[in-house]
């Protein structure tokens, strides 16, 4: 796809939607606050915008703030989410194809009863995942687990594992890492049990942007130049002993 194609489908989109990148303030793309993927996922967006002529940043929001955000058009969009996602929020619009993927890895400790080999080995624990991850909330409705608490958190999720409340605790394989690295925790092991491709969503006013970023993110997947902007995307956030 050609500049002059680009700059077809943004000048179609702006005849419903009057806006203008030149002069005007960027426009923010939510993502879930303490998610390192979410995070990462929002950097490597700021980059296709780029390329769209569009100035974009990575805004914080904390839980199912980011959906309120979104189907308000207080944002562009959110960074990633879940195919599912859109499924269950209509209002929203999903971009394809994936820009990242999601690992759902289950964490618990050593020395311990508790072995996780495969999904099927959660059922008949107490499981824990952090509020609005739905690629968790997916897997423990499949699962039909019973036992389950949710957490504000990350670091919350992991401080209850620790403190045994909980045998498993459910989250993405790089903020499993990060809070690990970052509060220094020991005596835990982990299995992943899925990967899940992630989108770009867009908000009901920028809808019509869809088009225009899909052909973007094709170019940018054929050429390894989105692989190479997701890597240096994940290098800045686990580099960081920031919570995302």
């Amino acid at each position: 796809m050609n500049r002059r194609h680009v700059a077809g489908l943004l000048a179609s989109s702006l005849v419903e939607f009057p806006w203008s990148a030149s002069g005007a303030e960027p426009l923010g793309i939510a993502y879930f606050t303490g998610s390192a993927r979410s995070k990462i996922g929002a950097l490597i967006m700021v980059e296709v915008y780029r390329q769209a002529g569009i100035a974009t940043v990575p805004v914080s929001y904390p839980g199912a703030r980011n959906l309120v955000a979104a189907e308000a058009s207080e944002v562009v969009g959110e960074s990633v989410r879940v195919y599912s996602y859109t499924d269950a929020h209509p209002l929203l619009t999903r971009v394809e194809p994936a820009v990242t993927e999601w690992t759902t890895v289950a964490f618990y400790r050593t020395g311990g009863k508790v072995r996780i080999q495969s999904p099927m080995d959660l059922r008949g624990l107490a499981v824990g995942y952090t509020k609005g991850t739905r690629a968790c909330e997916d897997l423990v409705r499949d699962l039909e687990l019973k036992d389950v608490q949710v957490t504000a958190s990350p670091e919350q999720l992991f401080r209850m594992l620790m403190l045994g409340r909980f045998d498993v605790a459910l989250e993405g394989g790089t903020n499993g890492a990060l809070v690990i690295r970052r509060d220094h925790l020991s005596g835990l092991a982990s299995f992943e049990l899925n990967r899940l491709p992630l989108y770009h969503v867009l908000s009901p006013k920028y809808k019509a942007w869809a088009p225009m970023l899909s052909e973007i993110i094709t170019r940018m997947r054929a050429s390894g130049e989105l692989a190479r902007v997701a890597a240096q995307a994940e290098q800045a956030v686990l580099s960081s002993d920031e919570i995302p």
